[in-house]
């Protein structure tokens, strides 16, 4: 009981892709019927700034996350951005 209730929450809080890797860890693939789960919800934000590249992790094709070489699924983000010089 409590095993699927820790499920049943994780589904209602949109949290599909918890589950998902579960199964596929499992050998029991959803392909057939959602496909994977993949989204990036990465936001920077600054002002009076000039932006001059994004960085982010690459993860290979076939690779679900969480897993052994990356055990989060939440992955950093970063930006290299100008500063414009103010006179004093």
């Amino acid at each position: 009981k409590d095993f699927v209730e820790i499920y049943t929450r994780e589904l209602r809080g949109g949290k599909y892709w918890g589950v998902f890797y579960d199964l596929y860890s499992l050998g029991e693939s959803l392909e057939e019927v959602h496909g994977r789960f993949e989204a990036r919800f990465d936001f920077c934000y600054g002002s009076n700034i000039h932006v001059v590249e994004t960085l982010s992790v690459e993860i290979p094709d076939g690779i679900c996350l969480p897993c052994e070489s990356h055990p989060s699924d939440h992955l950093p983000v970063g930006v290299k951005f100008c500063v414009p010089m103010v006179n004093a």
